[in-house]
């Protein structure tokens, strides 16, 4: 009897160990590929695309290692085995979260790419659009001269051959002119649906934040060109006083100090009310004060104390020059 039971046992954890080392294997695979889905993400930047995506895949994938590499601590074989399939399981669960996650995040960045094709082309198409306008408009008031020429002539012809030709040619310019402002109309509407959907679209948003992600992950160069391209496809919108701002901190980090007085300089210039108008403040100090230009520097400064006297900005100057 004991005998039996003894073989019992030893083809049970022949059989669980058999299905332990295939469920291993499938973890080990599946840990494999959340790790290599993850650095790709990473790598095209879906950190600052997607954040929250990729922080779920990331902690999954956290989870899914942890589980892997964890000893069981069951009493009896039996006991150890069944705590080992339960990790490993749980290994592959949490593995195939993170790719899930990390692959949603692919797929919303490649679904935001061609929105930003798509916003490219349309900005493209209305710049062939106002062309076409230009000269359809050009075209028209030709031929609206023509024909007020035509009309003069035919009143001051006697011959009735002559008046008929002249009136028929005047009818004919008046067809022409009547389609061409069809035509005009049609344009025209079909540039203003093109902007309309240039403004309303999402793209705005995820353009600004990836720019903003690459300046806090110290990409300066890259965050400038972001937000450049932001102002190039949306210069009149609530957020073009930060993008602006954010491009001379981008060229302050790079040491380009003459450029970042540009920038900031702008954000004064052009946005009166900007809530980055004291930090732009503080900013030109710290640029002057770089390049060795000390009595500008103060005179930003002061600025800054006069206008804003409570700000955040104010209050590191006075703390920097000992107020």
């Amino acid at each position: 009897m004991k005998r039996n039971i003894v073989v019992l046992l030893l083809i049970l954890g022949f059989l669980s160990g058999s299905c332990g080392y295939k469920q291993k294997e499938l973890a080990a695979k599946r840990i494999n590929k959340a790790g290599n889905t993850i650095a790709v993400a990473k790598s095209q930047g879906m950190e600052g695309v997607n954040p929250a995506k990729m922080a779920m895949a990331e902690s999954y994938y956290k989870k899914a290692v942890g589980d892997f590499n964890q000893k069981p601590r069951g009493i009896g074989l039996l006991n150890a085995m069944r705590q080992s399939g339960a990790l490993k399981q749980s290994a592959i669960i949490y593995a195939s979260l993170a790719i899930k996650e990390a692959q949603e995040a692919l797929t919303a960045a490649e679904k935001e790419s061609k929105n930003m094709v798509s916003v490219q082309n349309l900005k493209d198409e209305n710049e062939n659009l106002q062309q076409n306008i230009a000269e359809l408009r050009s075209t028209m008031e030709l031929l609206q001269q023509e024909r007020e020429q035509a009309m003069q002539q035919s009143e001051s012809v006697e011959d009735n051959q002559d008046n008929e030709h002249l009136s028929e040619e005047s009818s004919r310019l008046y067809n022409e002119i009547e389609k061409l402002k069809a035509t005009l109309g049609y344009l025209e509407n079909k540039q203003k649906r093109n902007v309309q959907t240039i403004k309303s679209s999402s793209t705005r948003n995820a353009l600004y934040e990836k720019a903003f992600w690459m300046f806090h992950n110290n990409r300066f160069a890259e965050s400038r060109e972001a937000f450049e391209y932001y102002l190039e496809l949306f210069p009149d919108n609530d957020l073009s006083d930060n993008a602006k701002y954010w491009i001379g901190e981008c060229e302050y980090s790079m040491g380009n100090f003459p450029e970042a007085v540009l920038s900031f300089q702008a954000v004064l210039t052009d946005f009166e009310t900007s809530n980055k108008y004291s930090d732009s403040l503080l900013k030109l100090g710290l640029c002057h004060m770089r390049m060795k230009h000390n009595d500008k520097a103060e005179q930003y400064w002061n600025e800054l104390i006069k206008r804003y006297p409570g700000s955040h900005a104010a209050l590191l100057v006075k703390k920097y020059i000992g107020q």
